[in-house]
């Protein structure tokens, strides 16, 4: 089966794209066209059964689905050519999410299930946005606290926080340190997608503080660009159970994953194959920073503040 889209000329506020699957020398048969907001979700499931070992598993869910119409056409030698649009009765937004270096993570996107070829077919179209700025174009960051401190005996950080409106708008912090021993204090970064039993999140590390007395340290965050590109992700839901066409997606998103056929004997443990990737920020994610210190003791020290994107007043 071949499969492409295109952009059909925008409708108000809203964009609407083309969907094209079509098969030389099969019926593609389709029987139902759902459309929605899509989430493709990979992770470790822990079994708690004498003798079995944690697995990998997939799901993939369609939140808030409408039936959306198609037109079919002949097409090669006994073959059929189907095009569905998206952005019509559900809208096009900007897909976003993250997956880790063990291949666990949630993505976020437009989406269709297709009843077709007696079987379900999952379509992602992962579109970015023409402009990231546009996508926090109106938006602010506010922050929950302007500061955040942790301290143990003679050692203590204080991490200042300033949200800068910039487009799109980012943090910055300035880190004063006063003792001898930081290499357990980190700065995090902490992002959330998805609600309710769909809800997946990530730790970033910003920096650690430097040892020594009276260290400063500056660091800033902005949202992850990715602006101008898109990709079709098309699979079947008999493919969830495999790692290929996860893979393959992130690889046609720009980061290096272990292709190796050896690398799946460490799935079972969770193995990293690449490192943690950010596919796409959002606006409608959650974000908190901290700073964190684990002296090795069974209670972690930390402070935690959120931070909330928010429309300007107009």
């Amino acid at each position: 089966m071949e499969a492409g889209y295109e952009f059909l000329p925008q409708t108000g506020t809203n964009k609407r794209c083309l969907i094209s699957l079509r098969s030389a020398t099969h019926k593609l048969k389709l029987k139902q066209a759902l459309a929605g907001e899509g989430y493709a979700q990979y992770f470790f499931k822990n079994t708690p059964v004498p003798g079995r070992t944690n697995r990998w598993e997939a799901r993939t869910t369609l939140v808030k689905e409408t039936r959306v119409q198609s037109s079919s056409t002949e097409f090669g030698s006994g073959g059929e050519s189907i095009q569905i649009a998206l952005g019509e009765q559900s809208q096009l937004f900007p897909c976003s999410g993250f997956v880790r270096g063990n291949l666990e993570g949630t993505i976020r996107a437009p989406a269709l299930r297709l009843r077709m070829m007696d079987r379900d077919v999952w379509a992602f179209f992962l579109y970015f946005g023409d402009d990231f700025a546009g996508r926090y174009d109106g938006y602010r960051i506010r922050c929950e606290k302007d500061s955040l401190v942790v301290a143990k005996g003679s050692t203590s950080v204080t991490a200042t926080i300033n949200a800068v409106d910039e487009k799109p708008p980012e943090v910055r912090v300035s880190l004063r340190s006063n003792g001898i021993d930081f290499k357990t204090v980190r700065l995090i970064l902490d992002r959330a997608i998805g609600k309710g039993s769909l809800q997946d999140s990530i730790q970033q590390e910003l920096t650690l503080p430097a040892d020594g007395d009276d260290g400063y340290k500056e660091v800033s965050w902005a949202p992850v660009d990715r602006s101008g590109s898109e990709v079709l992700w098309i699979f079947s839901a008999e493919s969830l159970s495999q790692r290929g066409p996860l893979k393959d997606l992130l690889q046609a998103l720009g980061t290096t994953v272990n292709q190796s056929i050896l690398s799946g004997f460490r799935d079972y443990a969770g193995g990293r194959e690449m490192d943690d990737f950010i596919i796409a920020d959002d606006p409608s994610m959650l974000y908190q920073i901290g700073l964190m210190f684990d002296d090795g003791s069974d209670l972690e020290i930390n402070d935690w503040a959120g931070l909330d994107f928010v429309k300007n007043l107009l």
